[in-house]
């Protein structure tokens, strides 16, 4: 075989943070960026491999590592849309010496925006500038331009093989080897690789990993039998499909899951040795009947060509061109089904097994005497590399994307319970208190944590603020299985709940930041007061006639005592002497949610509107508490004539009749006076007597009389002297009742 010098494939590209430039000042609030790109996709141009989500390296400038030398598209998405209205244009550039100056169109996806790189033929070895600038076109940055660098790491893709109890791991140029990569597999029969995670058959069942290893589920599925060959492919929806070979390759199974609904089947086959995937067509290689292998499928409906007289263990599809093992070969097809060997070792008892594709080499592994080697072959021109020795490697291998050991962070409390959500204490006091809050950043990855900055990004920003001190994770190095502190103070100046949202960035994947929603309250214990009725409206009352007393109770809505002190109820006002009050809330001290009462009345002095507070001094904020007294002065509804009525005298044990009364309604309203609304009152009313009355249970008109006939009787026994009673006529008018004074006086009989 004829060596290959390796090509180099390491381009990196110096980066910044995001940032943006608008007339010649700085934009920031971003949505969503925070040191680079939010997310960065490779999509490969051919069927060699899924597209792959690049993880950021989380440094101060954030690195992305892409496939070297192989065609692709660049998906680079970054924040947005930006507040005040701002968006961007038609417009955004890439600067980037190794491949050019491209124009391309971003794409609004709602939350954020993205512009596609095409790299065809992929990126050659090198370094140099690359520089996202995008145009603003609307809102108060307008005309300014967004701005971007990154660096971005092109690498040898990664070749995964089965090994005597694991997995290992190496990269296509022999460095980064691992023979333990995942530890504890037996019996690995096939390996095969979609999006971010690796699948693989083994004694235990088909299991899957992540592509840095971590997250190792053995047994994700059972098959009832040691499985072999085995493919992965999916969909845009987030469906995976997988299919493998068990029962010594007599029978395929088969699952696919969307959603976590996993669902698993096995159907008769031929004697399967090796199988594939060109895009979402399978390819079997198969034992027939005459001992041949044959190719089975979809892309040869008319015939199963022939692929060897002896055993196929590896079977891979390029760009839908399928390449094979079988003894020391590797072949292909020529002008439709015409096999061709594009390599023969020239050790005929070097025997090659399971074939991948990196590309742009095919990569497999060939047993050379007790030795296994891993081999990389130009599917052009057959040219081979050695890559490196893969110590006891049993055959399955697949080739793609990897990610490097990587930390995996998770939030945790105090007591190491994890936690999606930090919620702190709830805070009683009468000022602003100085609090603080905390949480841990637990790395249960298999590289060390490396975090930067700690930033409050939204919510309630001014009311939280990062502390560093011993263990926190402010610029920290948190190895593996080990936790580090982001404490907070928490210092709110406005009662309530506050919430934030921590950022914490680093390199975690694959966003280079973890955000920890956090939340504590502030419940300020003062007192408060509440009067109820806020305000008091008395209505139309005549002047000399007081109202009732209306009740206004006093209550404590804080958290703290309140104190009233002596003389702390006053009147206020233009017309304060209208009104009169009695109180419990003098010199008092009132617990919360405990009250006091003022009865306050209304008296006019004078027709028209009347106006007044009460005012109630106290130790809460915005002393006094005022009430708003009201009401008016109205005229009485009823005269009455004569007025006053004369007074009369009249011997003991004889009668004197007063002159009669007329009672006129002078308002502009009917008044009804009730059935017994008439009668004499007073402490003399014994020796007055009414004779005859044509008022009670009537209702006057606006203007219209009724009248009273009183007589004077002072009785036998009667005692000489003065006596005064009161006429007094109930009615719903101004001025109830009306009180009409009688006089008398009684003088001593004749002798």
């Amino acid at each position: 075989m004829s060596p290959r010098s390796a090509r180099g494939r390491i381009v990196k590209f110096l980066v910044a943070g995001a940032g943006a430039v608008a007339v010649g000042a700085v934009l920031s609030g971003c949505a969503g960026v925070t040191g680079g790109f939010t997310k960065v996709t490779f999509i490969p141009a051919d069927q060699s491999g899924p597209q792959v989500e690049i993880a950021a390296s989380g440094a101060a400038v954030p690195e992305y590592r892409i496939p070297g030398g192989r065609d692709g598209r660049l998906l680079l998405e970054f924040g947005g849309p930006y507040g005040d209205g701002t968006g961007l244009g038609d417009t955004c550039t890439i600067t980037w010496d190794k491949v050019g100056t491209k124009n391309l169109k971003p794409v609004d996806n709602g939350a954020s925006y993205s512009v596609a790189y095409d790299l065809p033929g992929g990126v050659s070895a090198g370094s140099s500038q690359a520089n996202l600038s995008c145009k603003i076109a609307t809102g108060d940055k307008g005309g300014g331009s967004f701005e971007m660098q990154f660096v971005i790491i092109t690498a040898y893709d990664y070749v995964y093989f089965a090994s005597k109890n694991s997995i290992g791991r190496v990269r296509t140029d022999g460095t980064d080897m691992k023979l333990e990569f995942i530890p504890d597999v037996k019996d690995v029969g096939g390996i095969a690789i979609y999006a971010d995670t690796i699948y693989f058959s083994n004694s235990r069942g088909i299991g899957r990993a992540d592509l840095d290893g971590t997250d190792v589920e053995r047994q994700l599925i059972w098959t009832g039998s040691v499985p072999g060959a085995l493919t992965a492919t999916g969909d845009t929806s987030g469906r995976i499909d997988l299919e493998w070979e068990q029962a010594g390759g007599k029978r395929i199974g088969h699952t696919s899951w969307d959603k976590g609904d996993l669902s698993v089947s096995t159907s008769p086959a031929p004697n399967i040795t090796a199988m594939a995937l060109g895009g979402r067509t399978w390819y079997y290689a198969l034992r027939s009947s005459s001992d041949l292998s044959v190719l089975s499928s979809p892309a040869y409906r008319d015939s199963a060509p022939r692929l060897s007289s002896s055993r196929v263990p590896g079977i891979v599809v390029v760009d839908g061109t399928p390449y094979w093992t079988h003894d020391n070969r590797i072949s292909t097809f020529e002008n439709g089904t015409t096999r061709k060997d594009v390599l023969t070792a020239g050790e005929p008892s070097l025997k090659f097994k399971g074939l991948s594709y990196a590309g742009p080499e095919l990569v497999t592994v060939a047993a050379v005497g007790n030795a296994n080697v891993l081999y990389a072959v130009d599917p052009d021109n057959g040219d081979a590399r050695i890559v490196t020795l893969v110590g006891e490697a049993t055959g399955p291998v697949a080739a793609g994307p990897g990610r490097d050991p990587s930390p995996r962070v998770s939030v945790e409390d105090s007591d190491g319970k994890a936690i999606k959500e930090v919620v702190g204490p709830t805070y009683s006091s009468p000022t602003p208190p100085m609090g603080s809050i905390s949480f841990n950043l637990r790395n249960s990855g298999n590289a060390d944590l490396k975090t930067t900055f700690i930033t409050v990004i939204s919510g309630d920003r001014q009311s939280f603020t990062e502390t560093r001190g011993t263990g926190s994770c402010y610029f920290a190095t948190v190895g593996a299985g080990s936790r580090c502190l982001v404490a907070l103070d928490y210092d709110p100046s406005t009662p309530g709940k506050h919430r934030a949202v921590v950022r914490v960035s680093g390199n975690m994947n694959p966003t280079g930041y973890v955000d920890v929603p956090v939340s504590a309250e502030w419940i300020q214990t003062a007192p408060q007061v509440s009067a109820s009725p806020a305000s008091v409206d008395f209505g139309p009352r005549a002047p000399g006639y007081p109202s009732e007393y209306t009740t206004v109770a006093v209550t404590n809505t804080g958290a703290a005592d309140l104190t009233i002190p002596a003389g702390g109820v006053t009147l206020a006002g233009t017309n304060r002497d209208d009104f009169d009050f009695s109180s419990t809330c003098d010199d008092v001290t009132i617990q919360p949610g405990q009250s006091c009462t003022i009865d306050v009345l209304f008296n006019p002095t004078a027709t028209g509107s009347r106006s007044g507070s009460l005012q109630i001094a106290s130790n809460a904020a915005g002393s006094p508490k005022v009430v708003p007294l009201t009401g008016s002065g109205v005229p009485p509804s009823l005269s009455f004539s004569p007025d006053p009525v004369p007074s009369v005298s009249a011997q003991v044990n004889t009668m004197e009749s007063l002159n009669p009364i007329t009672v006129t309604n002078t308002s502009g309203a009917p008044v009804a006076i009730p059935a017994g609304g008439v009668q004499i009152t007073g402490a003399d009313a014994g020796v007055f007597m009414l004779a005859s009355q044509t008022c009670a249970d009537e209702t006057l008109a606006p203007g219209a009389t009724c009248s009273a006939q009183i007589d004077f009787s002072p009785g036998f026994g009667t005692l000489p002297g003065d006596y005064t009673a009161d006429l007094e006529i109930t009615h719903d008018g101004a001025g109830n009742p009306l009180m009409i004074t009688l006089s008398g006086t009684a003088t001593s009989p004749s002798s």
